[in-house]
């Protein structure tokens, strides 16, 4: 399925043909309903063309049909050729295909389970998630002192700016708040409340100041279609609520756009065409509710694979692995003052039974003492395969910046994180490498994993709470393809955010059911060499 939405999201087009042969239709009954395809390939972003079903026309009107194989063709080339049209009629169906969410359905399931007495306010699941993650946030505060205001009708009430005006779609009508400065690499956050029949913009980049028909990069959200693009380009479509609060936040930092919707990656996107501009958050009608919003210039970040000093993350290579340029797997280990527990994580590294590994450990910038013990560990500890690298000042982020310059610095095949006060059994990277080199499809392996003295955790699917990023191997190459080699999630779960992106983008996984990865070492006395 992860492969199957992968294609639908990369195919401009799919066609669509109904299957003949029904094997429980034993009355012969003739056909009429759509199938998964459909759903599924519109929601992924693409436009179907469809072998014609009576059922189509009642619930995506606009969607294409043919009777034969010279109107399918027919249709394919027109679409491939008008882009202004494939465009607009695959809009259309994906705007319908928001009425055939699994909330529409159950709404109409418990309407008609309860003889139609269903409420009669509107069921949103969403919401009912939203706000554990908005609401009851007692720290709100409206807006920073960073912009201007060209709405004559902003009013605030209940700690919300309310953005209101009459419906006028034609170019560059748009009116709400404008940055004061220009920005190049910038993060733009807000907290959006979208009323029913509102038209919504969120733009970074924006050329010019006051003009708003210049190019941007911009959320737009009405009653058609919720996406984000610049100007004759989609990067993506999506769904906002409306009558609810969403949590957004947009970054761009050289060419690498991110689109955040409550604290979940939406969208990952390259793209250089405008590499500076304005910030605008505004209507073009209707009325919209804004809270929390901020914007910030966001310093340039760029590690180096080499032994210099980089410029932005300053570090020091205090010990140099012999082993690191020939090594398959890259094992990255932050420390901070935990001199006993990095003793017995090395230990446990070199008791695997597998051997073409480098260890890379990086130290927070601890004080000078310890950084001269740490050293002293690893030089007694050291086999050759041991990189110490401390950095020049302390981040604290929970390990972000010290993992970024071991994925920087890591040369193998393959990728684990290690905590220094966890393990490995010997057999650990044998089982995991041994199912990469087989099966090149798969994007990362995990083992179960010994958790804390108390339990073996075993999801054989990985779920936030039920894996730990140790037990994990991930090929190298999905960090620059997906990622441009950056870990850019800034939270205490970064881990976790970083997995579930690897997942969001159609990775495959394995569990091997094995548990080999050691959660708290120190409490599994018996594994401690």
């Amino acid at each position: 399925s992860e492969q199957t939405a992968d294609f639908y999201r990369k195919t401009k087009i799919i066609i669509n043909i109904f299957r003949q042969v029904h094997h429980f239709n034993r009355k012969g009954i003739k056909a009429f309903s759509l199938n998964p395809r459909i759903y599924e390939a519109l929601a992924c972003g693409a436009l179907v063309i469809s072998e014609n079903r009576s059922e189509i026309k009642k619930v995506f009107p606009e969607l294409p049909v043919f009777e034969n194989s010279d109107q399918m063709l027919e249709l394919v080339t027109k679409f491939l050729n008008d882009k202004t049209k494939y465009d607009t009629v695959r809009l259309k169906c994906y705007k319908n295909l928001l009425k055939h969410s699994y909330n529409e359905r159950l709404k109409k399931i418990l309407s008609i389970a309860l003889n139609n007495k269903f409420y009669s306010k509107p069921l949103d699941i969403k919401g009912v998630r939203m706000n554990n993650v908005i609401s009851h946030n007692n720290n709100l505060h409206i807006i920073s002192k960073d912009w201007d205001n060209s709405l004559h009708s902003m009013n605030k009430n209940n700690g919300s700016i309310i953005l209101k005006k009459m419906n006028n779609n034609g170019p560059g009508t748009e009116q709400g708040l404008i940055s004061k400065n220009c920005y190049s690499n910038v993060e733009l956050s807000f907290d959006v409340n979208i009323k029913q029949g509102s038209s919504f913009l969120a733009k970074i980049h924006q050329q010019d100041r006051t003009d708003q028909t210049t190019n941007s990069y911009h959320i737009f959200c009405n009653e058609n279609a919720d996406y984000f693009a610049r100007h004759n380009h989609i990067f993506d479509i999506f769904s906002l609520n409306r009558d609810a609060w969403e949590k957004i936040k947009i970054t761009y930092i050289d060419g690498i756009i991110t689109i955040y919707i409550n604290d979940t990656i939406l969208a990952l996107i390259e793209d250089h065409k405008i590499n500076h501009g304005y910030a605008f958050l505004g209507v073009k009608g209707g009325e919209v509710l804004l809270r929390n919003v901020e914007i910030r210039g966001l310093k340039t970040y760029t590690l180096k694979s080499s032994n210099k000093t980089d410029d932005t993350i300053k570090y020091e290579i205090l010990h140099d692995s012999k082993n690191s340029n020939q090594a398959t797997v890259s094992i990255i280990t932050t420390v901070y003052d935990r001199i006993d527990c990095l003793r017995n994580c090395i230990r446990s590294v070199k008791n695997l039974s597998y051997k073409n590994y480098d260890h890379i450990i990086i130290s927070d910038c601890p004080a000078p003492n310890i950084v001269k013990t740490i050293k002293k560990v690893i030089m007694e500890e050291d086999n050759g395969k041991i990189s110490y690298i401390n950095l020049h000042k302390r981040y604290n982020n929970w390990g972000i910046t010290p993992a970024n310059v071991g994925l920087n610095l890591a040369n193998g095949k393959y990728i684990t994180f290690l905590s220094d006060d966890n393990g490995y059994t010997s057999d650990h990277i044998t089982n995991l490498i041994e199912y990469l080199e087989k099966y090149s499809s798969i994007g990362f392996v995990y083992s179960s994993c010994l958790y804390n003295g108390e339990r073996t955790l075993n999801s054989s699917i990985p779920k936030f709470g039920n894996i730990d990023l140790g037990q994990l191997m991930f090929r190298r190459n999905l960090f620059e393809f997906h990622m441009k080699n950056y870990i850019a999630f800034n939270t205490y779960e970064w881990d976790w955010k970083m997995t579930n992106h690897f997942i969001m983008k159609g990775v495959r996984w394995k569990h091997i059911e094995k548990p080999t990865f050691i959660f708290r070492l120190l409490k599994y006395p018996k594994y401690i060499v």
